[in-house]
Formats: structure tokens, C-alpha cells, sequence
């Protein structure tokens, strides 16, 4: 079952890659060739791994909305999985920077999708992890995503304070 979401996901990337080749500059189209090598790569680290999906899902997102999902859960798993093997605290934080982005990035389709429970606390599930591992830059980015929550929500008050 692996093999074959690992083979789906990077055919699907693949084709979505070669048929949008003109939206893409030649330095994103080698960063995605470079990621696709990560993904494909037996021998890859499970940080690499988790890293590349992450990454991907970033850039491919924006031409394609319907890669952010699979792309996130894939890195979320990845992390997951990796973490459970109590990795060594370099490795471990690694993960959880790759694993609070994942997550976030699922709270973010779910609000795409009008699922603003499961936004919400996706964003909150991020946040957490950022926090615990002292990841300025996710804590600010994950404040941020909370705060515009708020304010679509139309909960002013509530979306300038995590704004602050």
C-alpha cells in the first residue's frame, strides 16, 4: 500500500510538473527535480524525506491546489512514524518543524474546504509543536494563520490578539 501512494503521488507529480512545466521557472523546476530525487531516493533520511514532501507541497500548491493535501499528509506520516522511534534530539526537531508545517498545511485545506473546526484545531495542534520545540519563525507563522482565522470568523478582538 506504501509503495503504491509513494508511486501515485510521484507519478501524479510528475505529470502535474510536465504539463504545468511553463508555470514554473527553470530554478523551481530543478528544485522540484532535486525533491523528487529526495522522495524517490530508498536510502533517503526520514528528515530528508519529511523536508522534501513539505517543501514540494509548497511549491506546487499554488498551481494546484489538490497536492497540498496527500503532499502534507505524506510528510506527516513520515515525521510520525519517525518520531516514534525516539530519534536523537537534532533529528527529532527536524521532524517536529516538518510535522508542525504538515499539520498546518492540512488546517489550511480543511479551512479551504469550509471545515473550520478541523482548521482550527490543526492550526492550534501546529502551534503547539512550535512552541514546545522553541520554533520562532512557525510560532510567528502559526499565530499569524490563528489571528486570520479570528478575523474571517469575524471575532476581531480575538484575531488581533494572537496577531500581538
Amino acid at each position: 500500500m506504501k509503495l503504491f501512494l509513494v508511486l501515485f503521488i510521484f507519478f501524479n507529480v510528475q505529470v502535474f510538473v510536465f504539463s504545468n512545466a511553463q508555470t514554473f521557472s527553470p530554478e523551481k523546476l530543478h528544485q522540484i527535480d532535486s525533491l523528487n530525487t529526495i522522495i524517490n531516493n530508498p536510502k533517503s533520511h526520514d528528515t530528508s524525506l519529511a523536508g522534501a514532501y513539505v517543501v514540494l507541497s509548497g511549491i506546487l500548491y499554488i498551481s494546484n491546489f489538490d497536492t497540498l493535501l496527500p503532499l502534507s499528509e505524506k510528510a506527516k506520516e513520515i515525521a510520525e512514524n519517525a518520531l516514534n522511534s525516539n530519534p536523537p534530539d537534532k533529528i527529532k526537531r527536524s521532524l517536529l518543524i516538518s510535522l508542525a508545517e504538515a499539520i498546518n498545511n492540512i488546517g489550511y485545506v480543511h479551512g479551504e474546504k469550509g471545515d473550520i473546526q478541523y482548521q482550527i484545531e490543526y492550526y492550534n495542534r501546529s502551534l503547539k509543536i512550535s512552541e514546545e520545540i522553541g520554533d520562532k519563525n512557525g510560532i510567528s507563522i502559526r499565530l499569524h494563520n490563528i489571528g486570520y482565522f479570528y478575523r474571517e470568523q469575524g471575532d476581531i478582538p480575538k484575531g488581533l490578539e494572537y496577531y500581538h
